[in-house]
């Protein structure tokens, strides 16, 4: 009992090939023919059996219970349906569907010479015309024909096949009279002079038409469930992959928006930006420390080209504000004017903690005055939370003047945090102040200041120019040196 109960993969579908009470010579010639292109997995039966499966198929379902036989083939003989094979399917031991094929020509295997197929192969099936697809009583005969033609190998559940061992063809070719074309095809492979060999078809056999006659299908619901596959054999749906008829995956990939700021184009000589475009925000020396972030794209600057009679100079964008000072060449007045643009940044900021670090950053600037002359821009970092002042000429760092920086810092500092570089024509000073907000200025043609605390404001320079008391019209010297007295 237990060899009969349901299995997740059931074992191979055996065939009976029955004879009937009365038969004739070409109906044996058929079933004969057919039962050697089913073996190893197929049982002929010598002796005859009464059976009428279309008035009683109690019998035939005895014979399939008690054979474990799926699969039946019935040759018969009457003036009504002569040549008769009733060709018979049962789903848990009772009869599915039946169909009668009525034998009208035929030539046996014997009738054709050369090669045949060897036993257990799987053959390759053809299912030429419309019928097959169209029509739905056609196709469920071509499935109880691939059921009896299909599995003659003994691996209906394989899922690959060797192209060496696929050596016959069997093709069914219906008309529109409904009558089937059974042929059988060797496959010789001949030499072509390439890789790929010639392939020729020749007929070995059985050769048959058979007409359709009565038939009997089970309703949709009993077929629904004879195709009933088990959750257990299932294959799990996978999200955004489907497979088409012939079992190839198909995929959908979701692309997630791309950074083009980020992609790696071809760079060329012709295509870089002179220095002197730069307007000294790139420069020979003009390098990043190692504790900054990564360059940010460069901002627009949205201010007209300076001119020598311009002394202010403001562009401001979402990332970048900058303030750039066109001094005279006196060095008093240049001086006042560091001063200005560093308080004025300081204040405007409104931070108590930036005043304490900006007085210590103009002690260097008293100290350093070597390093300033003509221009002098202040460049605010939104983005990054640094201050950049750049100047136009630059001096060596002497040593000298590096302790003099250092002193000149040392009363805002916590003195354990200073770290004192000096490397060529650059200097960097690194020091935490009494409030815990770290500083970093670099000596060189540009000096930077930064604090990781800092949140930058966007400039206006209308503000700046109502606090600093300037105006578009050029200074004189008396009008700068009263302005910078000022706010000392």
């Amino acid at each position: 009992m237990k060899k009969r109960e349901p299995m997740l993969e059931e074992n191979v579908k055996m065939a009976l090939f029955i004879k009937g009470s009365t038969t004739s010579e070409l109906g044996m010639d058929a079933l004969k023919d057919l039962y050697a292109l089913r073996r190893p997995n197929g049982v002929l039966f010598s002796k005859k059996n009464d059976l009428h499966p279309f008035e009683d198929p109690r019998p035939v379902e005895f014979l399939s219970t008690k054979n474990n036989s799926p699969l039946l083939l019935l040759a018969s003989h009457s003036k009504k349906r002569p040549h008769c094979l009733t060709l018979m399917r049962t789903f848990d031991h009772q009869i599915l569907d039946m169909v009668e094929l009525l034998v009208q020509r035929g030539l046996p295997t014997e009738a054709f010479e050369g090669p045949k197929p060897v036993i257990g192969n799987r053959p390759c099936l053809v299912f030429q015309g419309d019928l097959w697809e169209v029509d739905e009583e056609f196709g469920r005969i071509k499935s109880s024909l691939m059921d009896l033609l299909g599995n003659g190998n003994g691996a209906s559940n394989a899922d690959k096949v060797n192209l060496k061992g696929l050596d016959h063809v069997i093709c069914c070719t219906v008309d529109t009279d409904r009558v089937v074309h059974l042929r059988s095809y060797m496959v010789v492979l001949k030499k072509s002079g390439t890789k790929l060999p010639k392939v020729e078809l020749q007929e070995c056999g059985p050769a048959l038409e058979m007409k359709v006659g009565r038939t009997q299908f089970a309703d949709a619901t009993v077929y629904k469930e004879a195709l009933r596959v088990p959750k257990e054999l299932q294959q799990k749906k996978v999200k955004n992959i489907e497979r088409d008829e012939m079992g190839d995956k198909l995929g959908r990939v979701h692309m997630e928006k791309q950074d083009l700021t980020k992609l790696q184009t071809r760079k060329m000589k012709g295509l870089k930006r002179g220095r002197k475009d730069e307007d000294g925000e790139e420069g020979e020396g003009d390098e990043e420390t190692a504790a900054e972030p990564k360059k940010q794209p460069r901002a627009r600057k949205v201010s007209a080209k300076k001119s020598s009679s311009d002394l202010l100079s403001i562009s401001d964008d979402e990332t970048t504000a900058s303030l750039t000072l066109i001094q005279p060449s006196s060095t008093d007045y240049i001086l006042a004017a560091s001063l200005i643009s560093v308080l004025t940044l300081c204040i405007y900021l409104s931070r108590a903690d930036i005043l304490l670090g900006g007085a210590a950053f103009v002690s260097s600037l008293l100290m350093a005055t070597m390093f300033i002359d003509d221009t002098h821009t202040i460049h605010l970092d939104k983005t990054r939370g640094t201050v950049r002042v750049t100047k136009s000429k630059f001096g060596q760092v002497s040593r000298t003047r590096v302790g003099q920086i250092r002193e000149a810092v040392a009363a805002h500092i916590v003195e354990d945090k200073i770290s004192l570089k000096r490397n060529g024509w650059a200097l960097e000073l690194e020091f935490l102040n009494a409030q815990g907000l770290y500083y970093r200025i670099r000596c060189a043609d540009t000096l930077v200041v930064g604090e990781t605390k800092l949140k930058m404001l966007g400039t206006a320079k209308r503000e700046i120019e109502e606090y600093l008391g300037l105006s578009t019209n050029p200074f004189t010297k008396d009008s700068f040196k009263k302005s910078a007295a000022r706010h000392l």
